[in-house]
């Protein structure tokens, strides 16, 4: 499904230049649960960008279900993403105002389905991530896990093969954490490949492959000695030892694990995201935005983790 060879990554700041990535070779195939792990500045979140089609590589190949990304104009790198592709966010990236169904039809309404095929489609996602009871909740009326929950469904809605995940236990606490594990781990038995970034080695413990980079290069590439759908103990997330992560989506000081704000990458990486299909006015109502908003917020502000 994923096929990516020599690839590398540099950014120019200023007259310094940062190697993200470099000559990065891996594959994953369509089905696979792999978890990409690394300390801040190791490139996991640089990769994750490129495979999301969130940001481009300075060389090298990425070929996605046999497209090569390079070959594609933004507005098809656009298209592709939101067929193929589902995002979950550390930070839930849900709008203040919107129900759980609305928050899920988003994807929807950019792909110019049909209002009674996407409410359809929205209450079938919540129900199969155990919501289908809170369907017209705000997010501020769900707890953490619930608000990531909704996330989940959003990046279910339309049916993609490749769900991506950055820190998707991170503003939750040990025992949400390990529901929202579970959850993938059923996702994955029925047959979506899962990419979970992740510096988290409990979290990693739960897919089938782990890939550790450092520096920008693949370090270790090793298989966890888990196969498809063998139950795992729940493994304690590094989080509730140290007793910083709160269900409410908050830690104590507000920070990611990589010592920045969450006004950062994770946050920049996001908002490329949903600006594909919502702009968020001041009054937090959202409205359809025709173009599609890809790599200038990730440029700006960058932070290589």
């Amino acid at each position: 499904m994923i096929e990516v060879t020599d690839l590398s990554k540099v950014y120019t700041m200023g007259t310094t230049q940062v190697h993200a990535l470099r000559e990065v070779s891996l594959s994953i195939r369509a089905g696979e649960y792999v978890a990409i792990v690394g300390a801040s500045g190791s490139g996991k979140s640089t990769l994750m960008n490129i495979i999301g089609l969130l940001d481009f590589p300075t060389a090298g190949s990425y070929r996605i279900r046999g497209t090569e990304a390079a070959h594609l104009s933004k507005r098809d790198q656009a298209d592709l993403r939101n067929r193929e592709i589902g995002f979950v966010f550390q930070r839930f990236n849900l709008l203040a105002r919107a129900s759980a169904q609305r928050q899920v039809e988003l994807p929807l309404f950019y792909a110019n389905v049909p209002a009674s095929k996407a409410r359809a489609a929205a209450t079938e996602s919540l129900q199969r991530v155990g919501l289908g009871d809170r369907t017209h909740h705000r997010p501020d009326e769900l707890s953490g896990g619930q608000q990531q929950r909704v996330a989940i469904a959003r990046a279910l809605v339309n049916k993609p093969g490749l769900i991506l995940a950055d820190e998707p236990t991170g503003a939750l606490d040990s025992r949400t954490g390990q529901e929202i594990l579970a959850l993938f781990d059923e996702l994955n038995q029925q047959g979506i490949t899962l990419v979970v970034v992740t510096h988290d080695h409990g979290v990693a413990a739960h897919a089938h492959r782990t890939i550790t980079l450092s520096d920008g290069q693949i370090i270790e590439d090793k298989a966890n000695g888990r196969s498809k759908g063998k139950a795992m103990a729940a493994l304690p997330l590094n989080g509730a030892a140290h007793g910083s992560r709160h269900e409410n989506g908050h830690s104590e000081n507000g920070h990611s694990e990589n010592g920045h704000s969450e006004n950062g990458q994770a946050h920049d990486v996001a908002s490329a995201y949903l600006s594909d299909s919502v702009e968020q006015t001041a009054n937090g109502a959202a409205q359809v935005s025709g173009a599609a908003q890809v790599n200038t917020t990730v440029e700006v502000g960058h932070e290589v983790s």
